[in-house]
């Protein structure tokens, strides 16, 4: 029946850590597609949104991000982290502004603070998509996007004086 097909789309809110949304502080939305763990599904996110802070990282696949660098043209920029973080960055180096962290936490931090930052955008996207296996920080992909979801949640109660719009 077409309106149970139509309601069923229409209620349908994804599946954890594929293209997620995680939260929405103002115009700076946060995506947790953690389960992009190669570059060709990064690479499908990065097409996805306009105005995007890219959060990537963990243990890099043989051929790296290749499969996402045609895909830069909304990327204001990436935020690597974890054990393929110099790798990307070689990668990335002179297509988008690149910021090296640590941990996941950092990246996250350091993507909304340029999001914040930038006044250029009216809506902005905060995207973890890693390009990457999540094993050198996190048990597996369902954790790493768990993180990012929390992180997520406390910038946005922090930024909203603790009333959080989110949806994970």
């Amino acid at each position: 029946d077409p309106e149970i097909i139509c309601k069923a789309t229409n209620s349908f809110t994804g599946l954890p850590h594929r293209m997620q949304p995680a939260g929405k502080s103002g115009t700076i939305s946060f995506v947790n597609d953690s389960k992009a763990t190669n570059a060709e599904a990064a690479a499908r996110a990065l097409e996805s949104f306009g105005s995007i802070w890219w959060c990537a990282g963990g243990i890099a696949k043989k051929s790296g991000i290749s499969a996402c660098l045609p895909h830069l043209a909304s990327v204001r920029g990436a935020f690597l982290y974890g054990e393929s973080a110099p790798y990307f960055a070689r990668q990335l180096d002179g297509l988008i502004p690149v910021n090296v962290t640590d941990t996941l936490d950092d990246a996250v931090r350091a993507a909304f603070s340029g999001a914040v930052a930038d006044t250029t955008e009216t809506t902005q996207t905060i995207l973890l998509s890693p390009a990457a296996a999540s094993f050198d920080q996190f048990t597996d992909f369902e954790a790493r996007g768990e993180a990012f979801c929390a992180v997520a949640r406390e910038l946005i109660c922090a930024v909203s004086g603790g009333e959080a719009a989110h949806h994970a």
